[in-house]
């Protein structure tokens, strides 16, 4: 555990450990490798981000869509749920927050 927490190769007691942080930062072709993992991981973590809000978004205007068809008064909650989406249980629910 020692040397996982050492910033300078020739406080770290393995050798082997040591010479593979030695490349990594301290040589070019090392930061190369390391700049390349990191951005591959900031990329895969804006992607995911940008899923999930995609994902939060379609799931808010099914609800804003859900609550103006409820508010029509015209349409079954089976017909909604379909139409937004949702299941009957969350138009339903929605329904009761309109009529608190």
């Amino acid at each position: 555990m020692h040397d996982f927490r050492c910033y300078n190769a020739d406080e770290m007691y393995d050798p082997v450990l040591a010479e593979r942080y030695r490349y990594l930062r301290e040589t070019e072709e090392g930061r190369e490798i390391m700049c390349k993992l990191v951005e591959d991981r900031v990329k895969e973590a804006c992607k995911l981000t940008a899923e999930r809000v995609e994902k939060e978004t379609i799931v808010r205007i099914a609800k804003e869509t859900a609550k103006k068809l409820i508010s029509l008064g015209t349409l079954s909650y089976e017909l909604i749920s379909e139409t937004c989406g949702l299941s009957v249980g969350e138009v339903e629910m929605i329904a009761k927050e309109l009529s608190a």
